[in-house]
């Protein structure tokens, strides 16, 4: 089964960069490089422990970034990854720019907010 891929815009202090990204509906965060973020200027505002899947525990710098996926644009959490790792969109950025995961295509699509 092949994974789900996203085009995404990331716009920081110093210029915007376009990669490509694995879309990880579990993980809770959205991922850059640390390359990706040293080129925008980007630095976290805080430390926070994360869990990767292999279950080892590391501390990754969080802030926010605007993120943009097919034409959707917004504010959205994001971790800086170690050299080597991929890129990645989590959960977070779908349900904030409007997006879910079809089950079978594997495609991006429009998702509707719940609102109570």
């Amino acid at each position: 089964m092949g994974g789900t891929y996203a085009r995404m815009t990331v716009h920081g202090p110093s210029g915007s960069a376009t990669v490509d990204a694995v879309v990880d509906t579990g993980a809770t965060f959205t991922k850059i490089s640390r390359r990706t973020a040293r080129k925008l200027g980007f630095s976290g505002r805080r430390q926070i422990e994360v869990v990767l899947a292999n279950g080892e525990k590391v501390i990754r710098e969080l802030g926010s970034i605007e993120l943009e996926i097919e034409s959707q644009r917004d504010a959205v959490p994001v971790t800086v990854g170690e050299e080597g790792e991929a890129e990645l969109v989590g959960y977070t950025a779908l349900e904030i720019l409007g997006f879910k995961v079809d089950p079978v295509t594997r495609k991006l699509e429009p998702s509707t907010p719940i609102g109570y």
